[in-house]
């Protein structure tokens, strides 16, 4: 009942909803791209920068962005524009920005924490949810299955 039990149409691999597997190379390709999805956004937290202390003088993103890629121009952290995105909160008078890499961001929280912005000493810093464990790692991938074999393993005549 509900499409659990019985083999799977599609041969042995990962379960997919109704009980029914999604098999071979389709199965592995699926896993791979939650990897690396999950990668990217591990990647991204690490890029990101918590900015408090903000003027409450309706500032923009604009604003910061130019501040941020000035700054860090000038003082010789960055070539070109550091920032790929900034959200703002105006409530809470804080941003997080996110730049290119993770070296230009741990650069930023170093040297311009304390930095004058609109007659505001910011605060800048890690994320509240940053964690020291996020370190990016490259994923293992599956292993690739040998084409005929449908994937029930085997080396294969090479």
């Amino acid at each position: 009942q509900g499409g659990g039990g019985g083999p799977s149409p599609l041969g042995a691999g990962m379960p997919a909803p109704g009980g029914y597997q999604l098999g071979g190379a389709m199965g592995q390709s699926l896993v791979g791209a939650n990897q690396l999805q999950k990668q990217l956004e591990a990647e991204k937290k690490l890029r990101r920068i918590h900015v408090a202390n903000l003027p409450n003088s309706g500032t923009k993103e604009r604003e910061i962005t130019k501040f941020f890629n000035k700054e860090m121009k000038a003082k010789g952290l960055a070539v070109g524009d550091a920032v790929k995105d900034v959200y703002y909160n105006a409530n809470g008078r804080f941003a997080f920005v996110e730049m290119r890499t993770t070296e230009e961001a741990t650069r930023c929280i170093s040297e311009l924490d304390g930095a004058e912005f609109e007659g505001q000493k910011l605060k800048i810093s890690r994320p509240p949810d940053y964690s020291l464990g996020m370190t990016p790692t490259v994923p293992a991938m599956p292993a690739r299955v040998q084409p005929g074999m449908g994937g029930m393993g085997g080396m294969g005549a090479g």
